[in-house]
């Protein structure tokens, strides 16, 4: 399962905007002061760089994950890999074509970049995104409407619980086949798995997706 992020960027519905703009207030007031905040490993800057090496070598994904440790840690008894194959990696970024000026992605000043996996024999897709204005999950939320069909209120409540969610733990969908993981308390760096329907429990696409972030 691969979700392109530019068809979900610029089809974002007026909802879905919205929703992300009224977020990004609310997870700010959520972090604390500037002393509270524990940097991420993982910079908005390297998303960037991950995003442009995608976009050069889209055969391998740019982000050093492990999923079959994640799968060890996260106690995954189905079979796990990477995709091999010649567009197992794709990355976003401001100004690439297909991107609005005017889009959440640039207005975020962010980075997007997505590589495949297979999970239990069907499609899954990583993606680690940045957001240097506002905050990584915002950005996050029309790829996971259209991943976990969520109506407009679904969306509303999944944000609720993944903008109070602390960094390192996952939060989910009501069909458990998409969780987000924030890095740290600054929002700055997420991560997103989606899966196939009914592939996982809810309970195990969030324990993947923890142990996929902890390795960042």
């Amino acid at each position: 399962m691969r979700t392109a992020p530019r068809a979900l960027l610029s089809a974002a519905t007026a909802a879905v905007v919205a929703l992300t703009a009224a977020a990004c207030g609310q997870l700010g007031s959520r972090s604390g002061g500037d002393d509270d905040r524990a940097p991420a490993a993982v910079t908005v800057d390297n998303v960037r760089a991950f995003a442009a090496k995608a976009q050069k070598h889209p055969k391998k994904c740019p982000v050093a994950y492990d999923i079959e440790a994640a799968a060890k840690t996260a106690g995954l008894d189905k079979p796990v890999k990477a995709r091999t194959g010649k567009d197992v990696a794709d990355g976003e970024l401001p100004g690439d074509e297909g991107i609005s000026p005017d889009g959440p992605l640039s207005k975020a000043k962010g980075a997007w970049v997505v590589c495949s996996y297979s999970v239990a024999g069907k499609g899954a897709s990583l993606h680690t995104v940045a957001a240097a204005k506002g905050d990584a999950v915002s950005l996050m939320l029309p790829a996971v409407q259209s991943a976990g069909r969520l109506d407009t209120q679904e969306l509303k409540a999944f944000y609720d619980t993944a903008g109070a969610a602390k960094p390192g733990t996952a939060a989910g969908v009501p069909d458990g086949n998409v969780a987000t993981v924030r890095l740290a308390d600054d929002g700055k760096v997420a991560v997103m798995l989606a899966v196939e329907r009914k592939t996982l429990t809810a309970g195990q696409t969030k324990a993947l997706a923890t142990a996929l972030a902890g390795q960042l």
